[in-house]
């Protein structure tokens, strides 16, 4: 019998202790998801080797908890770029969209399909066995079509880093002005274009893989 009061007085009792054990005494953040609408930068795209320092501003519209809409854009930072490349004159602008599905209401973790797009024009300087160093103009255009698979985590109540890894395929169309020279089907691997900044006049398809970081603010929350 009293086994029996104690348990009817632990169930009746149960909304109250739950109250006081819900109420604590810090703030909460939430780390579960970014906000409904909210903004980024990719500081890591200031660092780039192979293709010049750019600056990247993005935004992600989160109208459903499983299901969101992204995308940045930027340019070229000829100043930096030319310190990390053998690339000069450096131009143009890229930007990429991006669609994200969340398996779980409020999660970290997303995957997606991305496009991406990239226009840029530089020069560089070139030599072969027949001709000593001379001046080569590029134009390139790149498309990118990338499945992908995200992290983010929210390290205050408002800001948030975000991890995305993706794999795609790669479609360049690119020109050299000095193509009679360096040729147009010679293969250049991408360790040569970094360090010589030679690239062909062709067009070729390859696989992709993109690495993104992107630190970010909710303006609305969910």
């Amino acid at each position: 019998m009293r086994t029996l009061l104690f348990i009817l007085v632990i169930i009746t009792n149960e909304p109250l202790f739950c109250q006081e054990m819900n109420q604590p005494n810090q703030q909460y953040i939430d780390t579960t998801s970014t906000g409904k609408i909210s903004v980024n930068v990719s500081p890591l795209c200031l660092l780039d080797l192979y293709n010049g320092s750019t600056y990247r501003f993005g935004v992600q519209f989160r109208p459903m908890k499983r299901l969101s809409v992204g995308g940045d854009g930027g340019g070229y930072i000829e100043s930096i770029s030319k310190s990390l490349t053998p690339f000069f004159n450096i131009s143009g602008y890229h930007y990429r969209i991006r669609l994200s599905y969340f398996p779980k209401n409020l999660s970290n973790f997303s995957f997606g399909l991305e496009y991406q797009y990239k226009q840029q024009k530089f020069s560089y300087l070139d030599s072969t066995e027949t001709e000593s160093e001379f001046k080569a103009d590029v134009s390139k255009k790149v498309y990118c079509y990338n499945l992908f698979a995200s992290y983010d985590h929210n390290f205050t109540d408002r800001f948030f880093i975000d991890f995305q890894l993706g794999l795609g395929l790669r479609y360049r169309d690119i020109y050299n002005t000095r193509s009679d020279v360096v040729g147009s089907t010679s293969i250049v691997f991408p360790w040569d274009s970094m360090n010589t900044g030679r690239v062909t006049t062709g067009q070729n398809l390859l696989p992709n893989i993109t690495l993104a970081v992107r630190v970010g603010y909710s303006l609305i929350k969910n």
